[in-house]
């Protein structure tokens, strides 16, 4: 297959979009990768054999299709998603677009992302930084057999996901481990983000904990992470998550059970959340049944 893509040139793709009465839409975090090189790197950065255990390569966010016909040259099944119809018509008139072997998921990804469940996906996708967090929870939580990924996130949020203690980097870890791969600049897209970029890659853990055990874990961190630099204990005593039906109808113990968990494990009840490391937030959530 031989294709010259044509959207590395700011002058064309805003053709593109007089063409189509269009403009990129900060709403829907449209900034489209320009730079060759950046992409080579994400192609080369896919962990192989992670690849050949999948069955099919699922991109979030096509957009002009920068990242989207490389990975065609994979020669895997592809899951294609996509808010924007102006996308969605273009990437069907792509002759690289093999429509018997992909599948154009138009709309809302949070709403979308379901029909990856029974798949064995490797998952790419330069993400709007708005929902950044809820797409990446949602995709863990709806692909149980989620081989590896790579993203393109704010820097500030690849920091906050890799190398820091936060509510949002104990619960992905519960599914594998993130590590930081590269910085990319604002110059590499149009239209400039207002920050710099980062490429995270996700590696799957060799356990799995059950859908009981990851729901007690977010109300766990809910509990523990909603009063700024409460400790643990005044949380656990004070956090309306464990009492409030709306927030916590199947598990009315457990505000008990993450006690007793506490205890079994030697966790001090005077310590801040974010003083516990990672394997002690694994700890309690493997006493969980």
């Amino acid at each position: 297959m031989s294709y010259e893509y044509p959207f590395y040139s700011i002058s064309k793709i805003r053709a593109f979009m007089d063409a189509r009465n269009a403009n990129p839409l900060k709403k829907w975090g449209q900034n489209f990768i320009t730079d060759p090189n950046t992409l080579d790197f994400i192609i080369n950065s896919i962990d192989k054999e992670a690849l050949a255990k999948s069955d099919s390569i699922a991109e979030i966010g096509i957009g002009l299709g920068a990242l989207t016909h490389k990975l065609a040259l994979l020669h895997k099944k592809m899951f294609l998603f996509e808010i924007d119809p102006v996308y969605v018509e273009n990437m069907k008139s792509m002759e690289y677009f093999d429509s018997a072997n992909s599948e154009l998921c138009e709309g809302d990804v949070l709403k979308t992302i379901e029909i990856l469940e029974n798949k064995k996906v490797f998952l790419m996708g330069n993400l709007p930084y708005y929902i950044t967090s809820e797409i990446l929870t949602s995709s863990l939580k709806s692909i149980p057999q989620l081989t590896g990924a790579i993203f393109m996130v704010q820097k500030e949020f690849a920091d906050r996901i890799c190398n820091e203690i936060s509510s949002l980097s104990i619960f992905v870890s519960a599914f594998g481990k993130f590590s930081y791969l590269k910085k990319i600049s604002p110059s590499c897209f149009y239209p400039k983000p207002d920050a710099s970029s980062a490429l995270i890659r996700f590696t799957p853990a060799n356990h799995a904990y059950t859908k009981t055990q990851i729901d007690k874990l977010e109300l766990l961190l809910k509990t523990f992470f909603w009063g700024k630099r409460k400790t643990i204990g005044k949380s656990i005593a004070e956090a309306p998550f464990l009492d409030s039906k709306e927030f916590n109808s199947d598990y009315p113990n457990l505000r008990q059970e993450i006690l007793d968990s506490l205890a079994l494990n030697k966790i001090e009840l005077r310590l801040r959340p974010e003083e516990l490391k990672i394997e002690d937030y694994h700890a309690i959530l493997k006493s969980f049944i």
